[in-house]
């Protein structure tokens, strides 16, 4: 369910990027309904989930008396791990379909010389390079892995995928940048000039 949510939202991220970038008015609708689409991408994550519980369902573990160790039955699991497959595809086509089109939209819109329409397309082209590289890798391993490896890939690039888009923010976009050094600077300034709290100390007390 967390790889769907995971992969998802970072669908919308991309839509949300293409829409601003071909309809600037179309920022008031994301800050008004922004809850209701993290809405839909969590009922449609724990749909896609359906077909594993169901899969689960029909597993069966034995006990090997001659290897002392418990051997695990699934006659469904290729059927899903085949499903899987394919929305892992179906994400990474549609990631860089996105993506394209959206840097597609920011030359077409903005001045070619414009430094923000090329530090916008360096943002998105250098986003779309990461993930595009860790979900081929991940379709690579795939081909060649075990059911059990396989989950345990998936979880790890399903967290790569995530956890990278705040430091690719950080690495590329300079005003991204200025903002969160300039947080730290204020609460540093802060902390400095703020007076040390002292404990009053009633009079009738006995030391």
């Amino acid at each position: 369910m967390f790889y769907h949510i995971q992969s998802s939202s970072l669908l919308v991220k991309c839509v949300y990027r293409l829409t601003v970038v071909t309809y600037p008015s179309y920022t008031q609708i994301w800050k008004k309904y922004y809850l209701f689409v993290y809405a839909a991408v969590f009922v449609y994550s724990a749909a896609m989930t359906v077909p594993y519980a169901f899969v689960s369902q029909l597993n069966t573990i034995t006990y090997n008396s001659t290897t002392e160790s418990l051997e695990y039955h699934s006659n469904r699991w290729g059927d899903y791990a085949w499903i899987l497959d394919f929305q892992v595809v179906a994400y990474l086509l549609a990631t860089v379909g996105i993506g394209a089109w959206t840097m597609r939209n920011i030359k077409k819109n903005l001045a070619e010389s414009d430094i923000a329409s090329k530090t916008m397309r360096n943002i998105i082209a250098f986003d779309v390079l990461i993930h595009v590289c860790v979900a081929v890798s991940h379709c690579l391993f795939k081909i060649s892995m075990g059911n059990y490896l396989k989950t345990a890939v998936l979880f790890c690039v399903s967290d790569l995928i995530s956890l990278s888009t705040p430091y690719n923010l950080f690495l590329c976009d300079k005003n991204f940048r200025k903002i969160i050094i300039e947080k730290l600077r204020r609460k540093s300034r802060i902390s400095r000039n703020s007076p040390p709290t002292i404990e009053k100390v009633p009079n009738n007390t006995k030391f």
